[in-house]
């Protein structure tokens, strides 16, 4: 006998929100706990994001046209474009993207606009506001987990993620929802968990050895410097390359 998996999602973040709508657009039933009383809990979410073409903005696409839609029409490409000056004013580094470009490599997108976009594609039901969660305990016996939250409430599930941040949050939201959606059942989660975890293993390590590096290079002797070299190579291919004074690069 096979059967649907009990799934809880927790925290309604980039992350928590991609997987929640990726799956009901797989009809896959879940429901996301949010410790917020409602959206209007918090009127500022911080500042804005810049999406990536082959993280954040892939997994807008995989939750929907009508998400990624949206997103388009919220977002704005020429956030992408930076300056760089010394304390003087003198600019050191400028990049601007090119104008008209179909597919801007990473516009910004203000936090609340974005959550705003996700929550109202999740499926009505699906969000339990003012659950902020306290533990995840095994039931004995089972591969099943109760969960227990700050108001009280309890729930018993098959299969939990809680995951913070965005790009890459996002990005692993999609792989876990398509992971999850191909297996269907809860005798199949080992096999999609496992998938998951290899789909997303290189991007995070990846990640991860990229904000390392920056926080070297930023506390080094020449952090101002080695900085502006880093950006100086951080766009992809396609985009217009900044505009760097090499004398100000002298090391």
């Amino acid at each position: 006998m096979t059967s649907a998996p009990r799934i809880a999602i927790i925290g309604g973040g980039p992350g928590g929100l991609i997987l929640l709508n990726v799956l009901a657009r797989h009809n896959v039933t879940a429901t996301l706990y949010e410790r917020d009383a409602e959206f209007s809990s918090r009127a500022h979410l911080g500042g804005t994001l810049d999406l990536h073409e082959d993280t954040g903005q892939l997994a807008m696409k995989g939750a929907g046209a009508a998400l990624w839609d949206a997103f388009v029409k919220h977002s704005r490409p020429e956030g992408e474009e930076v300056f760089i000056t010394d304390k003087s004013g003198e600019t050191l580094f400028h990049h601007a993207p090119p104008p008209n470009v179909a597919n801007p490599a990473r516009p910004e997108i203000d936090r609340s606009t974005l959550r705003k976009i996700l929550l109202d594609g999740a499926p009505e039901g699906s969000i339990k506001w003012g659950h902020g969660f306290v533990s995840a305990t095994p039931v004995a016996g089972t591969a099943q987990w109760e969960l227990a939250f700050a108001n009280g409430h309890t729930a018993v599930v098959d299969l939990m993620r809680w995951r913070r941040g965005a790009n890459v949050a996002m990005y692993a939201g999609l792989k876990l929802g398509l992971a999850i959606a191909e297996a269907a059942t809860v005798e199949n989660m080992d096999q999609a968990v496992a998938k998951y975890e290899q789909d997303v293993r290189k991007i995070v390590v990846d990640a991860a050895a990229m904000s390392e590096a920056n926080m070297k290079r930023a506390r080094g002797p020449n952090g101002a410097q080695s900085m502006i070299k880093a950006f100086a190579t951080a766009f992809p291919t396609g985009v217009e390359q900044p505009v760097v004074q090499a004398s100000s690069l002298a090391e």
